[in-house]
């Protein structure tokens, strides 16, 4: 059950990043590369996603919908077959194929922290990519509120925090997801749309003690609501990386379309490969209530 849903999920994670179609001049194709990213569940797997770039133009005019571009063009836009192993002095697996490009280490895996995970890539044709991620402490929420706001005509999440700021440079990440409990006790299965991302560093901390105001935007929260809201200690690289991701729509939309070279962390490959330790609130907004998971 949890292969078929992290695949649905993928497979609209994919099609999501998919851009609209743009209009090309006859520029050379882009060169064909492999482009990774991970995602890591706590307590239960690890998630690597396979994509390839490929040349746009091949798109035309023929749909402006990501996904019926992504079924269209879906064996030329992720690498599947390929022998994926995620590696540490501790743990040694050879990834699953769930299909559309995703890859999982389905077993209970728990991270170790300041432990160095390797990720070796084969494709078919012989191609090797190999990557590493150092797992970095993990912070905790010593405090997390949550209420809807009214902006124009959106309702926006206002979020109100604290936490425990290791005593050195540090990089973070705060992500917020819809997500539904009512058909699942894991909420990983349910996940309902991609997440909205603060990116923030010890620099933005209040110096007085007072919590964290952050406040989402483009959004429009329903008050029937379920959000996971997930914080994380993060690399200076990785905090870049998504800094400039951010501006785009999405992994696959950076690779294929914009002309940018984004910062990279896989040998012989595009992407970044992260592995890291979150701590979980769920928040239920018909109640004003949270959970730590």
């Amino acid at each position: 059950m949890n292969k078929v849903l992290s695949l649905v999920c993928g497979t609209a994670f994919l099609a999501s990043c998919m851009p609209e179609p743009l209009a090309v001049v006859d520029f050379p194709a882009p060169p064909n590369e492999i482009v990774v990213s991970s995602q890591y569940i706590p307590s239960e797997y690890v998630t690597i996603a396979l994509t390839k770039t490929f040349d746009a133009r091949l798109i035309g005019e023929a749909s402006k919908d990501p996904a019926e571009i992504f079924q269209k063009y879906e064996d030329q836009i992720v690498l599947k077959d390929a022998e994926v192993i995620l590696a540490s002095n501790h743990a040694h697996d050879t990834l699953e194929i769930l299909g559309s490009g995703l890859y999982a280490a389905l077993g209970v895996m728990e991270l170790e922290e300041l432990e160095t995970y390797a990720l070796k890539i084969k494709d078919v044709n012989g191609k090797e990519l190999y990557a590493e991620s150092k797992v970095l402490p993990r912070v905790n929420f010593d405090k997390i509120e949550a209420d809807l706001v009214q902006k124009n005509d959106e309702m926006n999440l206002a979020i109100e925090f604290s936490f425990d700021d290791p005593d050195q440079d540090n990089w973070y990440m705060m992500s917020i997801q819809r997500v539904s409990m009512s058909q699942s006790q894991k909420i990983e299965d349910f996940i309902m749309d991609q997440p909205f991302t603060f990116l923030f560093t010890d620099k933005d901390i209040p110096e007085d003690g007072r919590p964290m105001y952050l406040e989402t935007f483009y959004q429009n929260y329903n008050p029937s609501d379920t959000l996971m809201i997930s914080m994380a200690n993060i690399s200076q690289e990785y905090h870049e990386y998504l800094e400039l991701r951010n501006q785009s729509q999405g992994i696959v939309n950076d690779v294929l379309i914009e002309p940018v070279n984004y910062p990279s962390n896989v040998t012989n490959g595009l992407g970044f490969f992260n592995l890291h330790l979150s701590d979980i609130a769920l928040v239920d907004l018909a109640t004003k209530t949270v959970f730590k998971r």
